[in-house]
């Protein structure tokens, strides 16, 4: 179940990042950690489409394995779950973390715009 919540709550971000294009600090605060998060349009979109994928990656690679193992697919399916939902948020966090800027320079950015 928590692996669901947290699938979707990726599901929602990286659709809001497709959609948008937009990082702003709204969405990337509470994923993320606090900072002031600079990232352009492509690359955003770019992420927003890495973390839409858990969910439906897990549901195809379930339906696979049922098809090919039966009914002992569903050790092997959470096991991937697993594996592939920490790789995007571990490869999602260093992304994110690239993309924000010290206090200093977001100041500066901030009172540019």
């Amino acid at each position: 179940m928590c692996l669901s919540i947290l699938e979707v709550v990726l599901l929602v971000a990286g659709a809001w990042l497709l959609i948008t294009g937009n990082a702003s600090d709204r969405w990337f605060q509470p994923l993320f950690g606090k900072g002031h998060y600079v990232m352009p349009e492509k690359q955003a979109r770019l992420l927003g489409l890495f973390l839409a994928t858990p969910l439906p990656v897990a549901i195809l690679v379930s339906l696979i394995l049922r098809l090919l193992l039966g009914e002992n697919y569903l050790a092997y399916a959470v096991g991937f779950e697993i594996i592939y939902d920490v790789v995007v948020a571990v490869v999602a966090t260093r992304i994110a973390r690239k993309s924000r800027q010290p206090e200093v320079q977001a100041q500066q950015a901030i009172t540019n715009q």
